[in-house]
């Protein structure tokens, strides 16, 4: 064993020599990219997947696997004697947390001398990847953060930064005070109008506010209420409701607003029949929350200035469900690394969730080799956030869809989705776990109903196509094919690289006797997946398509 840690100097390029002065820095520049990730990291433990996906973004997840192999070994040669303070598995990798020491640890004036010198963070470590360029933007950030708070100077993290250092040096404390930093939406419904005016307003912003509570940490203000003491670039969000109604309808304009500037950043409207409270069960009512909701946590992470590290959990919740809403093998892994990331920075059961759902969609789409293992996954990601957040109407919808759709788990599953769905009626997430419960259950005509009404509220929503395709299994099992082919279709337009909606629209083209659109699905899908047939669907219970194999469609067929 080594008498002293390895030393690593990070400031103005990247450099490792053990006590006795020898370099054990590696040749490759992604080695020594793995290695700043590793020790940056403040447990110095990443997952394979979350690695792959930051140095070898633009490689398939075999090519992948082989390049961390091979950078590992190379690690492994560079240290020599050391090469125990490196730890793998079929997960993870590790680096052992006192054997290496950063200059940011070992020499902080120097290393804070030459930052002010205009010295950077692993200067001149050219990775070229997107993903890793990004992540280096981002710790040079935070380490930028960190030293200000550290010298007294101004800092725009809430909190002090009080302790001894953790592994990572500045940059580890500057990413542990971002947990402390809040955001604020103020609601402010119209207090002109009649009584009933004033409810229909009020019950709008109290739903957004709930929605957002469930997706984000997010101080939510009411009306006459103090506004919380935030630093001057974190104003939040000010939502305003205005509600007219005549005899025959109600007509609700939501806008939301910088809180610190008289600028209008998003307005929409929705317009219901009738009067009473009762329009506030009506689909575009909720449709409207949903969507004011989703922009403003949308706009939350856009409103910090673009050097700020303090909601940058949220930006890359915000960027990995646009990744794996794509449903692209790829996408899926980047999303998964981005959702790792967060979590290092401010863990919450609904990343958690996010994970899990994750690997439902990857065994979906089988986009891995290792079904089995991200089956377990999921499972351990779905425990911890139920652990964590009993009461989260997003947590639970999500949950029970993984219950159901990776476990068989249908009384489970949908107890969770029930409770999703009494807890917060216009979360399109509860219902469509819920419909996707009821389909499994034989409750076909409730699923439809369910999964038409989460279509409905999603509506505006960028993935609107997921909750499309429940609408179309949801018909399948009710056995209105038309309906479905129109669901799927419009999934398949939204998401050409989404593979379920192809699987089934190949099954609705060929039982109803259209072979050119049959064909033409064909095509598509066997871009993805050259062995499908109807024949592997049917006969292979591990197939992602129970809808399927349960109905006439593929039953009464000759399987090609």
């Amino acid at each position: 064993m080594a008498l002293l840690p390895i030393r690593v100097q990070t400031i103005g390029g990247f450099q490792m020599t053990d006590a006795g002065g020898r370099d054990l820095t590696p040749r490759g520049a992604k080695t020594r990219g793995l290695l700043a990730i590793l020790l940056l990291t403040p447990d110095r433990r990443r997952s394979r997947r979350w690695i792959e996906a930051k140095l070898w973004s633009d490689r398939g997840p075999e090519q992948a696997s082989g390049s961390l192999r091979q950078a590992l070994t190379e690690i492994r040669r560079c240290l020599g004697t050391e090469s125990d303070k490196l730890h793998a598995d079929r997960e993870h990798v590790a680096l052992a947390s006192d054997a290496f020491i950063l200059d940011l640890d070992f020499d902080p004036d120097t290393a804070t001398a030459q930052l002010n010198e205009g010295r950077e963070l692993l200067e001149g470590l050219d990775v070229r990847d997107p993903e890793f360029e990004s992540w280096l933007r981002e710790q040079r950030s935070a380490l930028e953060n960190g030293a200000a708070a550290t010298n007294g100077m101004a800092s725009a993290v809430t909190g002090s930064l009080t302790g001894s250092l953790p592994p990572g040096g500045l940059l580890g404390s500057a990413l542990g005070a971002a947990q402390t930093a809040r955001f604020t939406l103020t609601l402010e419904p119209s207090s002109d109008g009649a009584r009933v005016e004033n409810l229909v307003a009020l019950s709008m912003a109290n739903q957004v506010g709930r929605l957002i509570s469930e997706y984000a940490i997010v101080d939510i203000i009411g009306p006459g209420a103090a506004r919380a003491q935030l630093g001057p670039a974190q104003e939040g969000l000010r939502l305003r409701v205005d509600v007219i109604a005549d005899d025959r309808q109600t007509n609700i304009l939501a806008r939301l607003e910088a809180a610190d500037r008289p600028q209008i950043l998003w307005s929409n409207q929705a317009s219901v029949r009738g009067t009473g409270p009762a329009i506030m069960e009506d689909g575009q009512f909720s449709r409207l929350a949903h969507n004011a909701a989703e922009t403003a946590l949308d706009l939350i992470p856009r409103l910090v200035e673009a050097d700020s590290s303090l909601f940058r959990a949220e930006a890359l919740t915000a960027r990995a469900l646009r990744e794996m809403f794509s449903f692209d093998g790829g996408r899926l892994r980047i999303a998964d690394g981005m959702l790792n990331e967060a979590a290092q920075i401010s863990p919450t059961p609904q990343l958690d969730a996010w994970r899990a759902l994750v690997r439902m969609f990857m065994v979906v789409e089988r986009t891995e080799v290792d079904e089995e293992e991200l089956r377990q996954e999921a499972g351990e990601f779905a425990r911890r956030a139920l652990d964590e957040a009993a009461g989260n109407a997003l947590v639970l919808g999500i949950v029970g869809k993984v219950r159901v759709l990776l476990d068989g788990d249908v009384a489970g599953g949908g107890a969770l989705a029930t409770d999703a769905v009494r807890l917060s009626p216009g979360n399109p997430v509860g219902l469509s776990g819920l419909a996707t419960a009821m389909m499994r259950d034989g409750h076909c005509g409730e699923a439809v109903n369910l999964a038409e009404r989460g279509r409905l509220i999603a509506r505006n929503s960028p993935y609107v196509h997921w909750w499309g395709l429940f609408c179309c299994l949801a018909h399948i099992a009710n056995g209105d094919y038309a309906n479905a082919i129109m669901a799927a279709e419009a999934v398949n337009a939204r998401a050409p690289n989404f593979r379920a909606p192809l699987r089934h629209l190949y099954a609705l083209y060929t039982h109803s006797g259209d072979i050119e659109g049959a064909a033409r699905v064909s095509e598509k899908l066997r871009r993805f997946e050259p062995e499908f047939s109807l024949k592997l669907i049917r006969e292979d219970p591990t197939y992602p398509a129970g809808v399927l194999r349960s109905s006439p469609l593929i039953r009464l067929q000759d399987l090609i």
